[in-house]
This record gives structure tokens, C-alpha cells and sequence, in this order.
């Protein structure tokens, strides 16, 4: 039999447990016989109990269970129920850790091909899962500890997401995982326990697909100027993107956001274009506006596909000799002439062009258009008046020598570029409509334009000398009347009554001499006679006045041209025979004299 205390295989003639020691014979029972003989054997048999099958040992088992007393049973029953209990509390406080990728939040923006995956901590998910989903929709259930708890989570998860895939440019389609890369670090400075899940994978999906802007429906490009100097011209199309732009030069940009352009960038031959030519246009963004452009209107611009264009419709240059459109000539004295340039208008047309001076002495012209101006560079037409000028070209004439010319001299005319500040080339200008036949010329002073000084007396007419003296007469008269006293009492400049000049002045004689060893200058003095009255000392008597011309000159063909200066008069000179014999004349080289008629 089965001990009913602790349930081991005993003799069936045992009062006492030999394992346990406990009393198997009830206290209030009556003493029996103690049965000698051993039990006859019995067969294994099963017991049904409550429809499950047992061995006979089994049974026995289960019968001294049912057979132990109600408190030893339930104390089993008890123990059994906290051991459970222990592993399954275990197991559920495993099982109900927070999961901190649940509190990340994934999100892909833009378009299809183009978008953009960002990734957060969202602060309301961290707080579900660490603190349950009623404290999370309200905050103030959070006591304080709570609180520093959740924030010092918040920070350190933040810091901790990464991820080696690209965030930018993703399809639909595409998968993104993410890592926390220090859970362990996490648990260690907040003290708590998180789920191992330490990674998050998102699809990328419901991206909507953008609008591809091609290049050409928003620029058109036509050519200007001439065939072999042609250039491209950009004139902006309406309504050619879903956003409103504008340009200049060789940007564009969306009128909303000025500081982002489109670059323009031709291929390169800009400038010497001819008909037959095939011209590209590509364009360059910067990410900046891409992501502008895809925020706001959902589109990208195609900076991949160029604009192409044949290139048509330049016309052929016209060719001008710029130095046929003014004269060059000379004038002034053998040795100190001067070049006058004199343009034959102000304003000459030259095809499409007008040449323009501002004065027809001027060296420099100006090379302007009233219509629509090829430009010198590739960029987008500017809007203009109808009538509206355009200054396209600048020049001017440089001379290498314009004063103290003389018969025979070469003077060398260069045309320079006012722009490049550079000598003119002979195609500066092609892209104007004007191909410079030549860009300098020379020019020799012919010695006939050019006046010379006299040299002898036979070079001055008698019709030349009488009409520099009566040119003169006035000079003559303006000294006598300013110094009358010196004149008339030799030299003494004191106050005097009643004088006058009762006749003159009257030239009487013409002198000519060279006035230095060289021998080229020359002098020409004019003796003027005059009656002097001074009524008070009852005087009256003739004196003499010289004036004189420096330098005098003949004409090589042009007029004459007589240099005169103011007349001078001389003290003591009271008759020509006085001049004649005076001290200063005679020591003069070379005096020759002779006497013109009064």
C-alpha cells in the first residue's frame, strides 16, 4: 500500500510509516489483530477516472491523493499555483518591454523617382509604449520621474536611428531599415528594459509621380547677326512650365524665388554661327531649386535633353572703308603744321548701322542700331522701344604725330576698338553688319598746304607790306596817344597841357632784317611819322613810332597768314634819317632796307 502522508510504497501490514514515521492506524480506531499472512497478489488493473486511463500504480497514486487530507492538498495545490504564477510574471514582463522602433515614425514626401524619406522620434508613440496609451493621450498623467524618464528616452533614441540607405531620390517600391545602434546604451543610462528589436524597415509607397518640364517648352531660340559671326538669341516662351518665370542675360529663375536660377549654357560656338550651323542649349540646376520646384508645383526641369536649332537667317555683313568717310588735311607753317580731320556728316548709315560723330572734327564714333541689335554674347532678348537705339560699337582714330608737321612727313592713322581698348580687327564688328576693310592708313604732308616763313625781302609784295601797315596803324595809334610825353620830350614822362597829335600816324618806311645768327627769324619793322602839339611850350614837331612784325609769312597755296604783334615805339627817333642811322641797325646782321612810299 501507499503511505497517506507522504505517499510511498509500504507494507500493507505497517502502522507506521517507515519513511515518514507517521501513524497510519487512527487514533479513535480499536486495536486489531495484526494480520500475519502476506496478501495473495493482485492484478495490474486500470482505473477510469473522470475519463482519463490510468496504470493501477497510477491509479493507486491518484486514490492516495484524493485519500491526504484537504489541507496537505491544498497546500500543494498552492505551491504549485505561485510557481506558476512566478514564471508566467517573468515571462509577461519579458513579453510587455517597449518596443522603441514603434515609436519611430517613417515618412516618404515628393514624388515618385524624386522622394525623400525622414524618419522621428514621435514623442506621443514613445510615450504609449512606455507608459501606456492613456498617459499618452494626456501628459498630465506623467508623474515627474516619468517625465525625465520619457525625455532622456527621447534624446538618446534620437541620437541612436540610423541608416545606409540613401534618404533622397527613392521610388516606390524602395525599402529603408533603420537601426538603433545603441539600445544596450539606452537601457544602461535610463535603467530600464527594452524589447531587442533594435531595427525598422519601411516601404517606400504612394509617392505620386511628378512632371518632367522639358527645356523647350520654356525657351525658344532664334539667330541674330551675320552669316559667319552669327549668335543665338533666347526669347522666354508663355506659359512653357506650371510655375511663372523670368530671365536675363543667361539665367532663369521662378519669379516666386529669384534666388535660385536656371543656368544657360550654349555649346560652345557662340559668336561665329553661320547658316547651316546645329546649336544646342542645355541647362543647369542646383538642388536647391529641384527641391524647390518639386515642393511647390510638383515638377523637375529636364536638364538632361538639350534645345536644338539649324541655324538660319543670318544675312551677309556689308564691308566698309571707315577712312572714306572723312578728309585729312593740313595746315599752319612748314615745320609747325597741323592735321584737321573733318568728317563728311555727323551721322553716316552703313547697312543696318549708323556711324555718329559728335562733331565733325572729332576722332572718336560711335556704332549704333535702331533695331532689333545682334548681341556680342549668347543670352535672352531683352524687351525694347520700337524706335530705341542701341549703341553696339564704340571707336576712335589715333594718330601717331598731329603738330609741328612739315612738307613730306608720313602721318600713320590707326582705328582702335573703344570697347576692347585694343586696335580694331577687320571682323570687330560682323556681328554688327559691318566688316572693316582696313583698320589703318598713312598719310603724307603735301608741302603746298603748309605756309613758310620769308627768308629775303623779294618774298614780300608791296600790296602785302601796305597792308600790314595799315592793319597796324591802330597799334600805332593806341601807343602814341598812351606815351605822348615820352615821345615828344625824350623820354621825360612828366605832366603836359594842351598836346595832341595834329597828324598821323603815317608809315613811311618798312624795314626787313634777319635778327639772329640762324637765320630763321626775321623781323619787319614799320616806321610811323606823326606831327606832335604841345600848344603850352608852343612845340610842334615830327617824331617817329616803330612797329613791328616777328616772324612774318608766305603762303605755300593757302592764304596769306601774317603773325603780328603790338606795335612798339621809340624814344628819340624825330626822322627816318634818325632810324636809319641809329646804333641799333647798324649792328644788326644782315639789315636790309628799303623804303616804301608813304
Amino acid at each position: 500500500m501507499f503511505c497517506n502522508f507522504c505517499g510511498k510504497v509500504i507494507p500493507d501490514t505497517a502502522a507506521v510509516c517507515p519513511e515518514c514515521g507517521e501513524s497510519l492506524v487512527p487514533a479513535s480506531a480499536a486495536p486489531a489483530a495484526i494480520l500475519t499472512a502476506a496478501p495473495a497478489a493482485q492484478p495490474v488493473r486500470t482505473v477510469n477516472v473522470t475519463g482519463n486511463v490510468f496504470r493501477a500504480d497510477t491509479a493507486d497514486r491518484f486514490v492516495w491523493y484524493l485519500r491526504k487530507p484537504f489541507a496537505h492538498r491544498m497546500i500543494g495545490i498552492c505551491a504549485g499555483v505561485i510557481a506558476l504564477a512566478a514564471g508566467g510574471g517573468v515571462l509577461l514582463s519579458i513579453l510587455n518591454r517597449p518596443n522603441l522602433t514603434k515609436a519611430i515614425s517613417v515618412k516618404a514626401n515628393g514624388f515618385d523617382s524624386r522622394g525623400t524619406v525622414e524618419y522621428e522620434v514621435d514623442q506621443t508613440l514613445l510615450t504609449e509604449e512606455l507608459f501606456g496609451k492613456k498617459k499618452a493621450e494626456d501628459a498630465t498623467l506623467l508623474s515627474e520621474d516619468e517625465q525625465v524618464k520619457l525625455r532622456n528616452v527621447y534624446t538618446l533614441l534620437s541620437r541612436s536611428i540610423t541608416s545606409e540607405d540613401a534618404l533622397s531620390g527613392r521610388s516606390n517600391g524602395d525599402e529603408i531599415t533603420f537601426t538603433i545602434t545603441g539600445l544596450a546604451e539606452i537601457e544602461k543610462q535610463t535603467k530600464m528594459k527594452f524589447k531587442s528589436a533594435d531595427t525598422l524597415t519601411f516601404e517606400v509607397a504612394d509617392l505620386p509621380a511628378a512632371k518632367i518640364v522639358p527645356l523647350s517648352d520654356m525657351i525658344e531660340v532664334s539667330f541674330a547677326g551675320f552669316d559667319g559671326a552669327g549668335c543665338a538669341v533666347v526669347k522666354l516662351k508663355a506659359d512653357g512650365a506650371p510655375f511663372a518665370y523670368e530671365g536675363s542675360g543667361t539665367s532663369i529663375w521662378p519669379t516666386e524665388n529669384r534666388r535660385r536660377g536656371i543656368e544657360l549654357q550654349p555649346d560652345g560656338t557662340e559668336g561665329t554661327l553661320k547658316n547651316g550651323d546645329t546649336f544646342k542649349v542645355t541647362a543647369v540646376t542646383d538642388p536647391e531649386l529641384d527641391e524647390f520646384l518639386l515642393e511647390t508645383y510638383g515638377c523637375f526641369l529636364d536638364t538632361e535633353t538639350p534645345v536644338e536649332a539649324t541655324v538660319s537667317g543670318l544675312q551677309s555683313p556689308a564691308s566698309v572703308d571707315v577712312f572714306s568717310l572723312f578728309d585729312i588735311s593740313f595746315t599752319g607753317l612748314d615745320g609747325e603744321g597741323e592735321m584737321q580731320l573733318a568728317w563728311h556728316d555727323t551721322e553716316m548709315t552703313v547697312g543696318a548701322l549708323k556711324l555718329r560723330v559728335n562733331d565733325p572734327g572729332d576722332t572718336a564714333f560711335s556704332v549704333v542700331t535702331d533695331t532689333a541689335a545682334p548681341r556680342n554674347a549668347f543670352g535672352i532678348a531683352e524687351e525694347r522701344g520700337s524706335d530705341e537705339e542701341t549703341e553696339v560699337g564704340a571707336y576712335y582714330l589715333q594718330f601717331d604725330k598731329t603738330r609741328d608737321l612739315r612738307g613730306g612727313d608720313t602721318v600713320n592713322v590707326t582705328l582702335y576698338d573703344r570697347w576692347a581698348d585694343a586696335p580694331a580687327e577687320t571682323d570687330t564688328n560682323a556681328m554688327r553688319g559691318m566688316l572693316l576693310e582696313k583698320t589703318a592708313a598713312a598719310y603724307t604732308v603735301d608741302p603746298a598746304s603748309l605756309s613758310r616763313y620769308v627768308t629775303s625781302d623779294d618774298q614780300l609784295s608791296y600790296e602785302r607790306l601796305t597792308a600790314l601797315a595799315e592793319s597796324l596803324k591802330g597799334d600805332a595809334s593806341a601807343y602814341l596817344t598812351e606815351n605822348w610825353s615820352r615821345i615828344v620830350h625824350d623820354s621825360y614822362d612828366f605832366t603836359c597841357y594842351d598836346q595832341q597829335i595834329a597828324s598821323g600816324p603815317t608809315p613811311v618806311t618798312v624795314y626787313f632784317a634777319k635778327t639772329d645768327q640762324s637765320g630763321n627769324t626775321y623781323t619787319v619793322w614799320i616806321a610811323y611819322s606823326c606831327l606832335c602839339i604841345d600848344s603850352e611850350m608852343d612845340l610842334a614837331e615830327e617824331r617817329i613810332v616803330l612797329a613791328t612784325v616777328n616772324q612774318p609769312i608766305i603762303s605755300g597755296g593757302a592764304a596769306p597768314v601774317l603773325s603780328t604783334v603790338r606795335g612798339v615805339g621809340f624814344d628819340g627817333y624825330r626822322s627816318i634819317s634818325d632810324v636809319e642811322s641809329a646804333y641799333w641797325f647798324t649792328n644788326t646782321e644782315g639789315i636790309k632796307l628799303f623804303r616804301v612810299e608813304g
